[in-house]
């Protein structure tokens, strides 16, 4: 009974981690690609004034539009590929889940 358990789980455990794997990976990858294509240099001015309000700089328009277009572990995606501090990437992470809660 207690193996039985055991295999369902993992077996769960591995779907919903390949599910996010799908996600993370090409996310990160792409948003890696919009920073050393200078693209994010590009649009940050525009959403900096904006998102200075809220202690962000303005590359972290892509993590937001991402997060609220898609999920909240698609913008989490796009977190490591950026240079945030630790407060910048916990006032991400608020932001985000308080759009999934609404």
């Amino acid at each position: 009974m207690f193996l039985d358990v055991l295999k369902k789980s993992l077996r769960q455990s591995l779907k919903i981690a390949w599910i996010l794997i799908k996600i993370y990976i090409p996310l990160s990858v792409i948003t890696l690609l919009l920073k050393h294509s200078g693209f994010l240099d590009y649009i940050a001015p525009f959403f900096s004034p904006l998102l200075q309000y809220m202690g962000l700089p303005g590359e972290a328009a892509i993590t937001l539009l991402v997060g609220f277009t898609n999920n909240m572990y698609a913008g989490i995606a796009t977190i490591y590929a950026l240079d945030l501090s630790f407060l910048q990437i916990t006032i991400l992470g608020i932001v985000l889940e308080s759009v999934i809660i609404l």
